[in-house]
């Protein structure tokens, strides 16, 4: 379980913790060598067989996503990696709890400006070990859009929800890609409200 607004050492550090099934076991964990002011560490969580993953939504006003081997079902403090984007700009581009671990790590930044437009949104992507990352944008991208604010994947293609608000409405638009962020297909609904693609799940 992540608590992104805990305020300890500093104000909105997060913290994740984990469990037994039964309820007894409790570890705590929060990333090592980080700036915790603002972390919002615990925003979103994914679970393999071998690896927890963890948004920090405000990590360096960027967001990150911090990995850490799984021992025994907990957490391995010394084995954290964290993923960043080099170079990402500082316009709003911080990580929401959108994440799905598979062929890759997907997240989504809803409230990155992209081309300065606000709240277009982008979508990350890096390899399962952190590197050749990059981004997805929309083709059709608009301010207040909110691309990214769902995300998923199966072995061959990837998603990514949006808001699509342009005109004020939130009938929501789904973007299919392949893997490597080319062939985009638009999926849009029957109707102008209803937040459609507030959620999506991708089967093989």
């Amino acid at each position: 379980a992540g608590a992104p607004g805990y305020d300890t050492p500093l104000y909105g550090s997060g913290y994740v913790v984990t469990y037994n099934h039964d309820g007894t076991g409790r570890q705590f964990l929060q990333p090592t060598g980080a700036d915790m002011n603002s972390l919002a560490f615990g925003e979103g969580l994914w679970v393999t067989d071998d690896y927890l993953y963890v948004t920090a939504q405000y990590s360096n006003l960027l967001g990150a996503v911090y990995r850490y081997e799984l021992n025994s079902g907990y957490p391995d403090q010394a084995s954290q990696v964290t993923f960043t984007r080099p170079n990402f700009p500082a316009q709003g581009g911080e990580l929401l709890s959108p994440i799905t671990v598979g062929t890759k790590v997907i997240t989504g930044s809803q409230l990155y400006d992209y081309n300065s437009l606000s709240n277009s949104g982008v979508g990350r992507v890096w390899d399962l070990d952190g590197s050749n990352d990059f981004i997805i944008a929309p083709s059709d991208v608009v301010a207040d859009g909110r691309f990214g604010k769902s995300v998923a994947q199966n072995s061959t293609k990837l998603a990514f929800g949006a808001n699509k608000n342009a005109g004020g409405g939130e009938a929501g638009y789904v973007y299919l890609y392949d893997t490597d962020g080319s062939n985009e297909i638009i999926i849009t609904p029957s109707t102008s409200s209803g937040r459609f693609a507030t959620s999506i799940f991708l089967i093989d």
